[in-house]
C-alpha cells in the first residue's frame, strides 16, 4: 500500500544535502542547474507540510517524530517490510536484539571495571552473575 504523505523527514534531510551540495559545488554551471533544478522539485514536494492541515503545533511534530522514526528503521534495513513479510513477531524479536546487545555493552564495561578496580571485584561479580543470569533468559526467549 503506498502512502500517501511522503516522509517529511527524508524530505528535509534531501533538502539539507542538495543545498550542501549547491554550495560547495564546484561543478560546471550546467551541473549547478541541475542541482538548483532538483532542490527546487524537492522544495515544491515540501510545500504539501502545513502545520495548519497537520492541526497545530503538536499534532505536526508528532507526524514529524513518526516520519524520523520510520526513517530511522529504514535506513540501513527496512524493517517495515521485513515486518510486513514476518508479521509481528519481528518487532519483539529486534527488541529483544536490541537488549541483548546492550546487556553484552553492560557485561563488557563491568568485566573492564573489574579489572581496573580490585576493591569492588565482588560486586561486580554479583553483578556479572546477574547479566549473565538476564542474558540467558533473553537468549532462550529467541526463537532462533
Amino acid at each position: 500500500m503506498e502512502n500517501p504523505q511522503p516522509n517529511f523527514y527524508d524530505l528535509a534531510e534531501e533538502r539539507r544535502g542538495l543545498r550542501k551540495a549547491v554550495r560547495e559545488s564546484e561543478e560546471s554551471e550546467t551541473a549547478k542547474k541541475v542541482l538548483e533544478k532538483t532542490l527546487e522539485a524537492v522544495n515544491e514536494e515540501a510545500k504539501s507540510f502545513s502545520i495548519k492541515e497537520a492541526g497545530g503545533l503538536k499534532p505536526a511534530r508528532d507526524i514529524l517524530k513518526a516520519d524520523k522514526e520510520r526513517s530511522d528503521r529504514s535506513a540501513w534495513i527496512n524493517e517495515e517490510v521485513i515486518e510486513q513479510e514476518i508479521g509481528p513477531s519481528f518487532a519483539d524479536i529486534s527488541e529483544l536484539e536490541e537488549n541483548l546487545a546492550d546487556l553484552r555493552d553492560f557485561e563488557m564495561r563491568r568485566l573492564r571495571e573489574m579489572q581496573s578496580d580490585p576493591h569492588a571485584q565482588k560486586a561486580h561479580e554479583r553483578l556479572l552473575k546477574t547479566i549473565r543470569d538476564e542474558k540467558n533468559n533473553l537468549e532462550d526467549r529467541l526463537p532462533f
